[in-house]
Protein backbone atom coordinates (compact mmCIF):
# COMPACT_ATOMS: atom_id res chain seq x y z
CA UNK A 1 0.00 0.00 0.00
CA UNK A 2 1.20 3.48 -0.60
CA UNK A 3 0.09 6.25 0.93
CA UNK A 4 -1.84 8.87 -1.50
CA UNK A 5 -3.22 12.05 -0.18
CA UNK A 6 -4.90 12.72 3.41
CA UNK A 7 -4.05 9.43 4.39
CA UNK A 8 -5.58 7.44 1.27
CA UNK A 9 -4.03 4.28 0.81
CA UNK A 10 -3.49 3.14 -2.54
CA UNK A 11 -2.27 0.03 -4.46
CA UNK A 12 0.24 -0.07 -7.19
CA UNK A 13 0.16 -3.24 -8.89
CA UNK A 14 2.87 -3.41 -11.57
CA UNK A 15 3.62 -7.10 -14.08
CA UNK A 16 5.79 -6.90 -16.80
CA UNK A 17 4.45 -7.65 -20.23
CA UNK A 18 3.27 -11.35 -20.79
CA UNK A 19 2.75 -12.17 -17.79
CA UNK A 20 -0.73 -14.05 -17.97
CA UNK A 21 -4.39 -12.72 -18.70
CA UNK A 22 -5.40 -13.29 -14.97
CA UNK A 23 -2.53 -10.87 -13.34
CA UNK A 24 -3.66 -8.78 -10.51
CA UNK A 25 -5.44 -9.05 -6.66
CA UNK A 26 -7.79 -12.19 -5.40
CA UNK A 27 -9.35 -10.94 -2.22
CA UNK A 28 -10.92 -14.07 -0.54
CA UNK A 29 -14.16 -13.06 1.81
CA UNK A 30 -14.46 -14.27 5.73
CA UNK A 31 -17.41 -15.67 6.29
CA UNK A 32 -18.95 -12.14 8.75
CA UNK A 33 -18.09 -9.92 5.76
CA UNK A 34 -19.05 -12.56 2.62
CA UNK A 35 -21.31 -11.32 0.00
CA UNK A 36 -23.62 -14.64 -0.26
CA UNK A 37 -24.93 -16.02 -3.27
CA UNK A 38 -27.83 -14.52 -4.40
CA UNK A 39 -27.20 -10.87 -3.01
CA UNK A 40 -26.73 -8.13 -5.50
CA UNK A 41 -23.19 -6.16 -4.78
CA UNK A 42 -21.69 -3.43 -6.24
CA UNK A 43 -17.79 -3.19 -7.13
CA UNK A 44 -15.95 0.34 -7.58
CA UNK A 45 -12.77 1.88 -7.29
CA UNK A 46 -10.84 5.05 -8.56
CA UNK A 47 -8.01 3.74 -11.35
CA UNK A 48 -4.78 5.36 -13.23
CA UNK A 49 -2.23 3.87 -15.55
CA UNK A 50 -1.38 1.35 -18.02
CA UNK A 51 -3.01 -2.00 -18.69
CA UNK A 52 -6.17 -3.91 -19.31
CA UNK A 53 -8.84 -5.44 -17.60
CA UNK A 54 -9.62 -8.97 -17.84
CA UNK A 55 -12.17 -9.32 -14.99
CA UNK A 56 -13.50 -7.06 -11.72
CA UNK A 57 -16.20 -8.10 -9.28
CA UNK A 58 -17.50 -11.12 -7.62
CA UNK A 59 -16.24 -13.96 -8.54
CA UNK A 60 -19.08 -16.20 -10.87
CA UNK A 61 -20.57 -15.56 -14.00
CA UNK A 62 -20.35 -11.90 -15.53
CA UNK A 63 -20.99 -9.20 -16.18
CA UNK A 64 -17.51 -8.67 -16.37
CA UNK A 65 -15.59 -5.15 -17.58
CA UNK A 66 -13.91 -6.84 -20.08
CA UNK A 67 -10.61 -5.82 -22.46
CA UNK A 68 -10.92 -2.16 -20.95
CA UNK A 69 -7.92 0.10 -21.17
CA UNK A 70 -7.11 2.00 -18.37
CA UNK A 71 -5.70 5.64 -18.95
CA UNK A 72 -3.41 7.97 -17.34
CA UNK A 73 -6.01 10.38 -15.25
CA UNK A 74 -8.11 8.89 -12.71
CA UNK A 75 -11.43 7.50 -13.32
CA UNK A 76 -14.00 5.40 -11.22
CA UNK A 77 -14.45 1.78 -12.20
CA UNK A 78 -17.36 -0.04 -11.33
CA UNK A 79 -18.92 -3.19 -11.92
CA UNK A 80 -22.24 -4.97 -10.50
CA UNK A 81 -23.87 -8.54 -10.08
CA UNK A 82 -25.02 -10.56 -8.34
CA UNK A 83 -23.47 -13.71 -6.37
CA UNK A 84 -23.98 -16.69 -7.65
CA UNK A 85 -21.02 -19.43 -7.42
CA UNK A 86 -18.55 -17.23 -5.89
CA UNK A 87 -18.06 -14.92 -3.13
CA UNK A 88 -14.60 -13.66 -3.72
CA UNK A 89 -13.31 -10.56 -4.69
CA UNK A 90 -10.91 -10.45 -8.05
CA UNK A 91 -9.51 -8.05 -9.66
CA UNK A 92 -7.38 -8.74 -12.74
CA UNK A 93 -5.58 -7.75 -15.56
CA UNK A 94 -4.53 -8.74 -19.38
CA UNK A 95 -0.41 -8.38 -19.83
CA UNK A 96 -0.32 -10.41 -23.01
CA UNK A 97 -0.49 -7.40 -24.74
CA UNK A 98 0.77 -4.33 -22.74
CA UNK A 99 2.78 -4.18 -18.81
CA UNK A 100 0.49 -3.34 -16.00
CA UNK A 101 1.41 -0.36 -14.23
CA UNK A 102 -1.97 0.61 -12.59
CA UNK A 103 -2.14 2.55 -9.22
CA UNK A 104 -6.23 2.21 -7.44
CA UNK A 105 -7.34 4.13 -4.74
CA UNK A 106 -10.89 4.20 -3.00
CA UNK A 107 -11.72 0.64 -3.49
CA UNK A 108 -15.64 0.13 -2.15
CA UNK A 109 -17.63 -3.02 -2.07
CA UNK A 110 -21.36 -2.81 -1.12
CA UNK A 111 -24.42 -4.46 -1.35
CA UNK A 112 -26.85 -3.63 -3.80
CA UNK A 113 -27.27 -3.25 -8.02
CA UNK A 114 -25.17 0.49 -7.88
CA UNK A 115 -22.14 1.33 -7.21
CA UNK A 116 -22.13 4.90 -5.15
CA UNK A 117 -19.35 7.68 -4.45
CA UNK A 118 -16.62 6.55 -1.94
CA UNK A 119 -17.44 7.75 1.52
CA UNK A 120 -15.02 7.12 4.50
CA UNK A 121 -15.87 4.43 6.63
CA UNK A 122 -18.33 5.49 9.69
CA UNK A 123 -15.70 4.77 12.48
CA UNK A 124 -12.77 7.11 10.30
CA UNK A 125 -14.62 9.93 10.50
CA UNK A 126 -15.50 9.21 14.33
CA UNK A 127 -11.76 8.85 14.99
CA UNK A 128 -11.03 12.29 12.50
CA UNK A 129 -13.82 14.19 14.80
CA UNK A 130 -12.37 13.09 18.52
CA UNK A 131 -8.93 13.73 17.11
CA UNK A 132 -10.09 17.84 16.07
CA UNK A 133 -11.87 17.89 19.85
CA UNK A 134 -8.87 16.88 21.97
CA UNK A 135 -6.57 19.99 19.35
CA UNK A 136 -9.76 22.26 20.03
CA UNK A 137 -9.83 21.56 23.66
CA UNK A 138 -6.00 21.47 23.82
CA UNK A 139 -6.20 25.01 22.54
CA UNK A 140 -8.86 26.21 24.74
CA UNK A 141 -6.97 24.75 27.83
CA UNK A 142 -3.84 26.94 26.67
CA UNK A 143 -6.03 30.36 25.93
CA UNK A 144 -8.01 29.98 28.75
CA UNK A 145 -7.68 29.12 32.21
CA UNK A 146 -10.05 27.35 34.44
CA UNK A 147 -11.91 30.41 35.71
CA UNK A 148 -12.30 31.11 32.08
CA UNK A 149 -9.91 34.33 31.45
CA UNK A 150 -7.04 34.02 29.77
CA UNK A 151 -4.34 32.39 30.82
CA UNK A 152 -0.59 33.14 31.83
CA UNK A 153 1.11 31.22 29.04
CA UNK A 154 -1.26 32.80 26.22
CA UNK A 155 -0.72 36.59 28.17
CA UNK A 156 3.04 35.66 28.07
CA UNK A 157 2.69 34.46 24.17
CA UNK A 158 0.97 37.40 22.87
CA UNK A 159 3.44 39.75 24.87
CA UNK A 160 6.60 37.85 22.96
CA UNK A 161 4.28 37.79 19.51
CA UNK A 162 3.68 42.03 20.09
CA UNK A 163 7.42 42.41 20.26
CA UNK A 164 8.59 40.30 17.42
CA UNK A 165 5.96 41.15 14.95
CA UNK A 166 4.06 44.70 16.80
CA UNK A 167 0.84 43.10 15.62
CA UNK A 168 -2.09 44.89 16.58
CA UNK A 169 -4.26 42.07 16.94
CA UNK A 170 -1.65 40.66 19.81
CA UNK A 171 -1.85 44.23 21.25
CA UNK A 172 -5.71 44.43 21.11
CA UNK A 173 -6.21 41.57 23.07
CA UNK A 174 -3.86 42.27 25.46
CA UNK A 175 -5.62 45.37 26.41
CA UNK A 176 -8.71 43.36 26.87
CA UNK A 177 -7.03 41.53 29.71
Amino acid sequence: LLNYENDVNMLHITAPINSGQYVGIFFPQNNSTKIQNGEKWSFSFDIKGTGDFTEIGVEGPGPWVHSSEIGDDWSRVSSTNTASTGTNLVMYFDTNRKLLDVYIKLIKLEKGNIATDWTPAPEDVESALSQVKITADGINNFVRDSSGNISSDFQTALSKTSIITGSTLATSIQTQT
